[in-house]
């Protein structure tokens, strides 16, 4: 942890407001972080926000779950959604998954929409994981991550998080 911090200070001094490196931090302090405030906080751009709508979904669901806050990542995916946002991949999959970070589909919808291709379903069960997480049920999110890891696609990063679960 220590040394992935380290690299990512330097590479936000170099490159500042960076938000891959900043959502590469949030995700490295979520292993030690002592409340949900200090995680939304460390990610809440500076400036105008810098990642394309596709990113900005993903990234902002994440930290919002980390951090335990399920009703703000939901906001945030809704306001996404009013802003009638065109993502750069803007396939059914996609368009679902939305669907599902607001709330207005249920966990079976996404993974069964999901299935068709490896990369969709392991995003799918990574965002439920998620929200299992955001709910409290550790349990449920780590069998999630498992099956979005054993997917092979996004699976380093939900490695990470069950990880850093385990050490918690």
């Amino acid at each position: 942890f220590d040394q992935a911090r380290k690299y990512c200070e330097q590479r936000l001094a170099r490159y500042p407001g960076a938000r891959f490196t900043m959502f590469l931090e949030v995700l490295i302090a979520s292993a030690t972080a002592e409340s949900g405030d200090i995680l939304v906080a460390a990610f809440e751009p500076a400036n105008k926000e810098t990642l394309d709508p596709l990113h900005a979904h993903r990234f902002h669901y994440t930290i919002f779950c980390l951090a335990g806050r399920l009703e703000a990542a939901r906001d945030y995916c809704k306001a996404l959604r009013s802003a009638d946002v065109r993502f750069s991949d803007q396939n059914q999959s996609e368009i679902k998954l939305l669907d599902y970070t607001c709330g207005d589909i249920a966990a079976d919808e996404i993974l069964r929409v999901a299935a068709p291709t490896r990369d969709t379903l392991c995003r799918a069960h990574f965002f439920v994981g998620l929200t299992n997480l955001a709910n409290g049920d550790r349990t449920a999110a780590q069998q999630h991550f498992q099956r979005a890891a054993d997917v092979k696609i996004v699976g380093h990063l939900a490695d990470h998080i069950g990880r850093a679960m385990s050490a918690q």
